[in-house]
């Protein structure tokens, strides 16, 4: 939940500098992607060692840092995407009334933009909630996510059926549910993308 916070919170503020404040943000955007696309298998031995180095293997906090430094990448191509489509006469006028960079940010484009924002929460809590490697390697107790979580329910001597149908239901409700309650906004997040 703390990466899909931080990472809108950032994300939205560093797609609508991409999309407001000149074209030289063109390269910057396919760098981000391009961070987006590296294999987490690349990066779990590395990530590993410098996490054992800096004491915060099996904490909260390190385990949100490395979702962020995937999360953020996604959330910042994505609203890019769709603070495009938002006419900059929407800004000149705001500016034209006295407003900031800041006041058009988070008063004007944001609610706008709110349905694709929505979108991009929930396709993020979405990868945060289903990452397995990360959770697998660098958690143990006081950290560990749902799915190492039930490959506890598999000891040697055989599995437990039961405790895993349970645990499978409550893993599968959990993004269901958070889809459906926001599913208004979800569609309106399509239309989003229309705008001229």
């Amino acid at each position: 939940m703390t990466a899909t916070i931080v990472s809108i919170a950032l994300g939205a503020m560093a797609a609508y500098g991409m999309t407001r404040f000149g074209g030289g943000f063109r390269r910057l955007a396919l760098l981000v992607l391009a961070i987006r696309m590296i294999p987490s298998i690349v990066l779990v031995i590395p990530v590993y060692l410098l996490f054992r180095k800096l004491d915060i293997l099996d904490t909260v906090s390190g385990l949100s840092a490395i979702y962020l430094t995937f999360s953020l990448p996604f959330a910042i191509w994505m609203l890019r995407g769709f603070f495009v489509a938002i006419p900059l006469d929407i800004d000149e006028a705001a500016r034209m009334d006295g407003a900031s960079s800041w006041t058009v940010l988070w008063r004007v484009i944001l609610p706008i933009a709110l349905p694709p924002i929505l979108t991009t929460a929930v396709l993020i809590f979405c990868f945060c909630w289903n990452e397995f490697l990360f959770a697998l390697i660098l958690t143990d107790q006081n950290a560990l996510t749902f799915l190492p979580l039930l490959m506890r329910f598999v000891p040697p001597e055989g599995p437990l059926y039961g405790q895993i149908f349970a645990g499978s239901t409550i893993y599968f409700a959990v993004p269901i549910i958070a889809i459906a309650l926001i599913r208004k906004q979800l569609e309106g997040s399509f239309a989003a993308g229309s705008v001229k």
